[in-house]
């Protein structure tokens, strides 16, 4: 497709499809612009790997735009690369709808990730999303997954009817934010596994087929403003304000 090597590339109202590999792809330094031009946003569907791809210290900018039925992610990031992306919508991935990792960053605000075959939004090894005003609904399995000191920030996020946790975050990894909510994922609406965290506040879950929130093996809740009802397990795990500690010592703060 569109390959920026240490360069820079300008594909503002461009479309990448069918190819074997990437549909847009900076690395070793690239960029990449791909901007919406004149009503014609970017798009990137049925590739062979990722959709949009930044590697290796590189960086891409995307505005407006549509990544889907790629074979690996729609938008990926990696080996300390950044994707600044507004208003995007990514589906149908064979993998995740957006994916950061190695010390890499997915920044902006307003995407859309539905109907992957994994996760919609996943930060591993020491990375950052940030899911301002997002969606993950219908994914096969997290609609939102931090693991490996990583970081997910969730103010004003959605996370809907996805096929595991709304919002998971795992060895020693941290979500964050204000008012984001979780209702109708097949599991926990918000857990917070080995090590990790949950900040912020206004948080809502309903109707989740696991716990509302749950913190486990040493891990931490401490938000105010929860809010958790008609979930098929506990509404909060352990009990929230607890004084003691619950699964290895994790702790519920709701104030």
């Amino acid at each position: 497709g569109f390959y920026s090597n240490n360069g820079f590339m300008w594909t503002h109202g461009c479309t990448s499809h069918h190819n074997t590999n990437y549909g847009f792809y900076s690395l070793n330094g690239g960029h990449v612009d791909a901007e919406k031009l004149n009503g014609n946003a970017c798009n990137a569907y049925n590739n062979g790997l990722h959709g949009f791809a930044s590697v290796n210290k590189s960086y891409m900018n995307i505005n407006s735009a549509l990544s889907t039925s790629n074979s690996n992610c729609g938008v990926f990031a990696s080996a300390n690369s950044v994707i600044d992306i507004t208003v995007a919508n990514s589906s149908h991935n064979t993998f995740h709808g957006f994916n950061a990792e190695l010390n890499s960053s997915i920044v902006g605000n307003g995407h859309t990730s539905y109907s992957n075959g994994q996760y919609g939004y996943f930060a591993a090894s020491q990375s950052y999303i940030s899911c301002n005003y997002a969606t993950a609904n219908s994914n096969t399995s997290s609609g939102v997954r931090a693991e490996n000191n990583s970081t997910i920030d969730i103010p004003n996020c959605t996370s809907i009817a996805n096929g595991a946790e709304g919002y998971i975050a795992i060895s020693n990894s941290t979500l964050s934010g204000t008012n984001s909510g979780a209702g109708g994922n097949k599991s926990d609406g918000y857990a917070i596994d080995t090590l990790s965290s949950l900040r912020g506040s206004g948080h809502s879950a309903t109707v989740n087929g696991g716990d509302g929130f749950i913190a486990k093996n040493i891990s931490l809740i401490n938000c105010s403003g929860l809010t958790s009802t008609n979930n098929t397990g506990t509404d909060f795990s352990p009990t929230a304000n607890s004084t003691e500690g619950g699964n290895l010592g994790s702790y519920l703060m709701n104030t």
